[in-house]
C-alpha cells in the first residue's frame, strides 16, 4: 500500500483512511544470499515467553513445543540487490479497492501459474499493518508498506514461489493482482567481470 496521508499511533479503524492506493511489488528474494545472511539462535523456554519473543512465536509457525529457534535474516543483499523489487505498473486509488483484504493473486512464469492465493490468507489485515507500524514510525505520504507474499503453490508448484530458482532459471515473471493489474518482468542473469 502507498500511504497518502500522514499517520502517527492510528487505530485499525483509521488506518484505510490514510491509504492514497495500492500497486504490485515483485518481493524478489534471492535463496543464495538469504542463507548466507541468515542464522537460527536457540533460546530457552524463559526466554521464548518473555516480552518480545513471546510475540514472536505468536506469529511464527513452531513445530511442537521444543521448536525455540529464532530465525535472523539481514535483507540487505538478498532483496535489496540492484533490480530487485520491480514496482508497478501503475497506483490504483484506494477508493477503486473496497477491501484490500480480498484480492486475489496470482503468480505465472512464462505463462504457467506457479501460486495461486489471495490476500485474505495474509497473517495481518492491512489496517492492522497501517495501525502497528504507525505506533513505531511517522508514516509519510508517499511510503511504501509491502504486505508480504501471498503464493500458495499448486499441483506441479507445491512450494510456489520457492519452487522458481531464479539463479537457474531465466521465466518471465507476472504477478497478477485483482483489482491492480499485472507487473511483468523478465529474469535475466548479469555476468560480473
Amino acid at each position: 500500500m502507498i500511504i497518502g496521508r500522514k499517520a502517527k499511533n492510528i487505530s485499525e479503524d483509521e488506518a484505510l483512511d490514510h491509504v492514497a492506493g495500492y500497486t504490485i511489488v515483485n518481493d524478489i528474494t534471492s535463496q543464495g544470499l538469504k542463507r548466507g545472511d541468515s542464522i537460527a539462535v536457540d533460546v530457552s523456554r524463559q526466554q521464548a515467553d518473555s516480552p518480545g519473543y513471546s510475540e514472536y512465536f505468536a506469529w511464527r509457525r513452531v513445530n511442537g513445543p521444543d521448536d525455540l529457534a529464532v530465525y535472523l535474516t539481514y535483507h540487505t543483499r538478498s532483496k535489496g540487490t540492484d533490480t530487485f523489487g520491480p514496482m508497478g505498473p501503475w497506483l490504483t486509488t484506494a477508493d477503486e479497492i473496497s477491501n484490500p483484504d480480498a484480492l486475489a493473486v496470482r503468480g505465472y512464469a512464462d505463462g504457467e501459474v506457479f501460486a495461486e492465493d489471495s490476500t485474505s490468507a495474509y497473517s495481518f489485515t492491512v489496517a492492522k499493518l497501517i495501525s502497528w507500524a504507525s505506533r513505531y514510525f511517522t508514516l509519510e505520504p508517499g511510503d511504501i508498506i509491502l504486505t508480504g507474499t501471498a503464493a500458495k503453490g499448486n499441483e506441479k508448484f507445491p512450494r510456489g514461489h520457492h519452487e522458481i530458482d531464479m539463479s537457474r532459471m531465466t521465466p518471465t515473471i507476472d504477478i497478477e493482482i485483482e483489482g491492480l493489474g499485472t507487473l511483468t518482468n523478465k529474469v535475466t542473469h548479469i555476468t560480473r567481470a
